[in-house]
C-alpha cells in the first residue's frame, strides 16, 4: 500500500487556497448526501450535513477544536475556521453568495438544488476565481490518509472522488478540472507511510487555542552585538553538539545564551550578559532564537534595554522547551522544568545549585533539595519507593571503561559527621563518596542530578495529571573536567545512553563544550549527519573572532585531532620539541645547510624524540647525506 506524499499534499493545498469554502464544504457535503435537484428534502439538514463534513475532512491537529482552512479566498493568511462555522460562517454564504443555486425557504431546515445550479456555481466560479475547480487536488486535500494499492496512479484518485461525491457529467464538464495538473512527479506523488498531521501543521501558522508547543530543544540562535563574536549564529543539530576553541573566545557565554534562551532566565542573574557598549549606539543588543518541538518552531527576539538595564521579557513564547539541565564548569547547575514553579522558590523560573548545595542540600523553610548525600541513602534504603535502580543503571553507563564499575557498597558514618554516608566499592575497600577523587566526584554529581531531575518530574507530573515531558537538554561546559584520558574517551557515548535509562520515550539534545581531542575522537563512531554538528570559535590574524560549523571528519588517532584545524597544534608533541624540528626541517630546505648546524640539531633531537617517532625517518637520510652519524 501507498499514501500521498507530503510534498503533494503541501503543492494541493496551495492549489486549492484561491477557491471559495462554499465548493469544499457545502458542494461536496450535499452532494454526498445526494441533495435532490429541483425539489426539496425535508430530512437532509445542510448545517448538520456541513458540520459532519467539517469534522471528517478538515480537523486537522487534534489538539485543536478548529478546522483547518483550505480554501482562503479573499484571506490567504487565515488557516483556521471556529468550531461551529457550519452554523455560522458557512450558512451565511449558502443563503447570500450562492443563495441562488438552492430552493430554500428561509429559517427552514428545508433545501434542494435548483434546476439551473450548475450554472450559477459556474458563474460564481468564473467571477472568483477565474479558473476551474481542481479535481486531483481536492481528492488529494480529501483522502491525505488513504491508503492506495501500488497499481494506483493520480488519474484513478480522481476518478474515486467523483464516483463517492456522485460528480455529475455536467459537473465535471462545467466545474472541474479533471487533469492531474501537478508539478510532482508520480513517483514522488506517494510514500509508504500516511504524512502525520505534524508535519502538515508545521507548515502554516498554528491554531491559537492550543497554546504554544511543549517540548522543544533548541533549534537556532543569534546573538547580536553581546559576546565576543558578532553577529554569532547556532542552529544546533537534534541530538549532539560540540563547541570547541581556544580559551577566551566565547564558548561558555555560547552556552549561558543557550540556556538563558531555552529558559528566559540566566543561570547567574550577577552575571547577565550585556551588550558590547561601545557599538551600542550603532547596534543594539539583540539575541535571537527558535524553539522546535515537533514544528519547527518560529524565531522570537529579547532586545536589551540600556534605561532599565535588562532583557527584554518573552511573555509570549511560541515553543516551551522540555526539561533542561545545565552543569556548568564551576561545579554548579541549573535545573529548568516546563512545570513552573514546582521545584523552585516562589516567584522564581530556575533551580540554581552550587556544589554545596547539589551534594549537602538546601533545605531552608522550602526544601529545594535534599541533596545527593540524603538522597542516595534514602534511595538506597527504600529502592522500591525511589529511583536508586535508574540511579544504579546510569553510574553503571557513566562509568569508566576498563576499571571496575561504580557500585555503591554500603553507607557508612565518619567522625564528627551524623549523616549516613554513601560508599562506592572498590577492590581494595569502600571509599565514602566525600574521599573520592575529583572525577569520580563529577560523575556520580551528574548521574545523580539527572536521575533526580527526572525523578522530580515524574513526581510533579503525577501529582497535576500532567503528561512526562518526552525531550531534555543538557548543556555541560568542559565535559572532560577531571577526568583520565579514558574516561574522556567514553563519557561522550555513554552520556547519550542515559536518555533511554531514564525513559525509553525521551530524547536528549547535548550542547558541550570542550578542549578535548579526545572527546572529539569518542565521538567518530556515533556521530550521525543531520542530528549531529561540531561548532569552532577561531582567533583570526586581525584580532576578530569566527563562529562556524565545521565538517565532521573521522581522524583516527588522538595526534591527527590535534594536528587538525579543530585545535590546530603543528606537531603532536612537547613545545620544546615543536621548535626544535621546524628548524630541522628549515636545515633541509636549505641548499647549502651548515654541518655543524646540522650535528647540533641532530644532538638535540637525540635528547627530546623516541627512537620510534616518525619525523626520524626523515632525519636520518638528511644527516647522513652531509656525513653526520647518528
Amino acid at each position: 500500500m501507498k499514501y500521498l506524499s507530503k510534498a503533494q499534499i503541501l503543492e494541493s493545498l496551495d492549489m486549492l487556497a484561491d477557491f471559495s469554502q462554499f465548493f469544499g464544504f457545502t458542494f461536496l457535503a450535499a452532494k454526498r448526501a445526494m441533495l435532490p435537484v429541483g425539489s426539496t428534502n425535508n430530512n437532509i439538514s445542510l448545517d448538520k450535513i456541513n458540520d459532519n463534513f467539517l469534522k471528517e475532512y478538515y480537523t486537522l491537529d487534534p489538539r485543536s477544536n478548529k478546522y483547518f482552512r483550505v480554501f482562503r479566498l479573499n484571506a490567504r493568511n487565515k488557516f483556521w475556521l471556529t468550531k461551529n462555522y457550519a452554523s455560522k460562517g458557512l450558512q451565511k454564504l449558502n443563503t447570500t453568495t450562492f443563495s441562488n443555486a438552492f430552493i430554500h425557504t428561509r429559517n427552514t431546515t428545508v433545501w434542494g438544488w435548483s434546476n439551473d445550479y450548475v450554472d450559477v456555481l459556474q458563474e460564481l466560479l468564473n467571477q472568483q476565481s477565474g479558473k476551474k475547480i481542481p479535481a486531483f487536488h481536492m481528492a488529494v486535500w480529501l483522502y491525505r490518509n488513504k491508503a492506495w494499492s501500488e497499481d494506483k496512479s493520480q488519474k484513478n484518485i480522481i476518478e474515486y472522488f467523483c464516483e463517492e461525491f456522485n460528480i455529475t457529467k455536467e459537473e465535471k464538464s462545467k466545474l472541474f478540472d479533471l487533469s492531474v495538473a501537478s508539478n510532482i512527479d508520480e513517483r514522488k506523488a506517494f510514500q509508504e507511510t500516511p504524512v502525520p498531521w505534524q508535519k502538515i501543521v508545521d507548515e502554516y501558522e498554528s491554531p491559537d487555542d492550543v497554546g504554544p508547543e511543549k517540548g522543544g530543544v533548541l533549534a537556532f540562535l543569534e546573538l547580536v552585538n553581546v559576546g565576543p563574536v558578532s553577529p554569532l549564529v547556532f542552529e544546533p543539530g537534534r541530538r549532539l553538539n560540540i563547541i570547541t576553541g581556544d580559551n577566551g573566545l566565547g564558548k561558555t557565554f555560547l552556552l549561558e545564551a543557550a540556556w538563558y534562551s531555552l529558559t528566559g532566565e540566566w543561570a547567574d542573574h550577577d552575571h547577565a550578559a550585556h551588550p558590547n557598549i561601545k557599538n551600542y549606539m550603532i547596534q543594539k543588543g539583540k539575541i535571537k532564537f527558535k524553539i522546535s518541538g515537533l514544528r519547527s518552531g518560529e524565531t522570537q527576539v529579547t532586545q536589551y534595554s540600556k534605561d532599565k538595564n535588562e532583557w527584554t521579557q518573552i511573555k509570549d513564547r511560541k515553543t516551551i522547551p522540555g526539561l533542561v539541565v545545565y552543569a556548568r564548569v564551576d561545579g554548579s547547575y541549573a535545573v529548568w522544568d516546563p512545570i513552573s514553579n514546582i521545584t523552585v522558590k516562589k516567584g522564581e523560573k530556575i533551580l540554581s545549585l552550587d556544589r554545596k548545595q547539589v551534594w549537602d542540600g538546601d533545605v531552608g523553610d522550602v526544601s529545594l533539595i535534599e541533596g545527593l548525600i540524603r538522597d542516595w541513602t534514602k534511595w538506597q534504603g527504600n529502592p522500591q519507593e525511589y529511583p536508586f535502580d535508574m540511579f544504579l543503571k546510569v553510574l553503571e553507563c557513566l562509568s569508566p571503561p576498563e576499571i571496575p564499575k561504580l557500585i555503591p557498597g554500603k553507607t557508612i558514618r565518619l567522625p564528627f559527621d551524623r549523616r549516613e554516608i554513601p560508599t562506592i566499592e572498590h577492590e581494595y575497600g569502600n571509599v565514602p563518596i566525600l574521599h573520592e577523587s575529583a572525577g569520580i566526584r563529577h560523575i556520580i554529581t551528574m548521574a545523580y542530578l539527572m536521575v533526580w531531575v527526572w525523578n522530580e518530574h515524574k513526581v510533579m507530573s503525577n501529582q497535576l495529571g500532567r503528561k512526562l515531558e518526552n525531550r531534555m537538554v543538557v548543556i555541560i561546559d568542559e565535559i572532560e573536567v577531571h577526568l583520565h584520558p579514558r574516561w574522556q574517551r567514553s563519557i561522550l557515548p555513554a552520556l547519550l545512553k542515559v536518555a533511554n535509562i531514564l525513559s525509553s520515550q525521551l530524547e536528549m539534545q547535548l550542547i558541550i563544550a570542550t578542549h578535548s581531542p579526545l572527546v572529539l575522537a569518542s565521538a567518530e563512531p556515533i556521530f550521525e549527519k543531520g542530528y549531529d554538528k561540531l561548532f569552532h570559535l577561531e582567533m583570526l590574524k586581525n584580532g576578530k573572532i569566527k563562529f562556524n560549523e565545521m565538517p565532521f571528519l573521522k581522524y583516527g588517532q588522538v595526534n591527527s585531532w590535534l594536528t587538525s584545524d579543530i585545535f590546530s597544534l603543528k606537531h603532536p608533541r612537547s613545545r620544546k620539541a615543536e621548535k626544535l624540528i621546524n628548524r630541522a626541517v628549515q636545515l633541509q630546505e636549505q641548499e647549502k645547510p651548515d654541518i655543524n648546524e646540522i650535528r647540533e640539531v641532530n644532538s638535540k633531537l637525540l635528547e627530546l624524540l623516541p627512537v620510534e617517532d616518525d619525523f626520524w625517518s626523515r632525519w636520518i637520510f638528511f644527516a647522513e647525506k652531509y656525513g653526520v652519524d647518528l
